[in-house]
């Protein structure tokens, strides 16, 4: 080995790599069958290991106000059914900016992979999608509870789609 001495001389490295056992992505699978290396979900689950059952939303049915904390989702399914236009509120109870609206087309979103996502510092957070030609589809909302929640933070959510 060469000193590496203020830049003058080249250097070399040794690195050593020591591989332990694979960890599998599957985990504990709860509510699946682990094929390969992945969880393929029974129906109405999500997740890595299918432990996310995300509550069915009525088209135009305000939730309920639900507590929240820091780093915490809450998943919602709203099923559109020849929809051409889809439209969410948000509304943060006594917070602003505290509670972050994602939204992802057939699949659970997540902070990295989502179709769409509203983290304004706003009470009510606001989202449409407009389609050209109507879609039948199912839309996974995602409610996330910001690293800003100190405790916790109340909200509640309305999701409406338009019959044609």
């Amino acid at each position: 080995m060469v000193d590496c001495n203020l830049g003058k001389a080249s250097c070399e490295y040794d690195i050593k790599i020591i591989q332990e056992g694979i960890i599998s992505i599957c985990g504990s699978c709860k509510h699946g069958v682990c094929v390969g290396d992945l969880c393929q979900c029974d129906p109405g689950w999500f997740g890595m290991e299918c432990d996310i059952m995300p509550t069915v939303l009525s088209n135009a049915q305000r939730t309920d106000i639900k507590p929240i904390g820091n780093s915490q989702w809450h998943y919602y399914v709203l099923a559109a059914n020849h929809t051409s236009l889809l439209s969410i509120i948000l509304s943060e109870a006594a917070s602003t900016g505290e509670v972050w609206l994602y939204l992802s087309k057939e699949n659970y979103p997540t902070l990295n992979s989502n179709e769409a996502s509203n983290t304004a510092p706003v009470q009510n957070h606001r989202m449409a999608l407009e389609f050209i030609q109507p879609k039948t589809i199912r839309f996974v909302i995602g409610v996330y509870g910001s690293p800003y929640v100190v405790t916790t933070v109340q909200y509640s959510l309305v999701a409406f789609c338009t019959p044609f």
